[in-house]
């Protein structure tokens, strides 16, 4: 791995690596802002992405939704090979003026520039989560009664 950028020490990464993460964790070691995590259940990614304010992620339909939900910002690169990532992270570019990098060679260096530009970014507000949750479930609870009250 190269030297890493001054630009870097401003964050603290989690990756989270799956199958992988034993080949990350050798890869991550010497830099002490890197956290490589094991896969993560639902539930804990949850509490993770809660506290995380930017992904540097691909750009699969679940995964998107999942980290808008906490809101985060989004620096999507989607694999190059699949029917439909590059048209999702496009959508999330129009939708929520998230950040598309092509994967190529110059990767590294895109990576930098972005996150130079970031440095002092968080979620507008970290209760926005509760929000959005208590958004989506105060609808789905009026159905629930709604139907209720017609089968009653």
């Amino acid at each position: 791995m190269k030297e890493k950028p001054d630009v870097y020490s401003a964050f603290t990464f989690v990756v989270i690596g799956g199958i992988l993460s034993q080949n990350l964790q050798k890869l991550f070691e010497p830099y002490e802002n890197v956290i490589v995590l094991d896969f993560l259940e639902q539930d804990e990614l949850r509490v993770c992405y809660q506290f995380c304010d930017i992904a540097i992620t691909r750009a699969g339909t679940t995964s998107l939704a999942e980290q808008k939900l906490r809101d985060m910002l989004l620096l999507m690169v989607p694999i190059p090979r699949t029917h439909d990532q590059k048209t999702n992270a496009e959508r999330y570019v129009r939708q929520y003026a998230d950040i598309l990098i092509e994967q190529n060679d110059a990767l590294g260096e895109q990576l930098t520039m972005i996150l130079a530009t970031l440095q002092n970014y968080h979620k507008t507000s970290h209760s926005t989560t509760k929000s959005r949750i208590d958004m989506i479930q105060k609808p789905k609870q009026t159905l629930i009664d709604t139907l209720f009250t017609l089968t009653s």
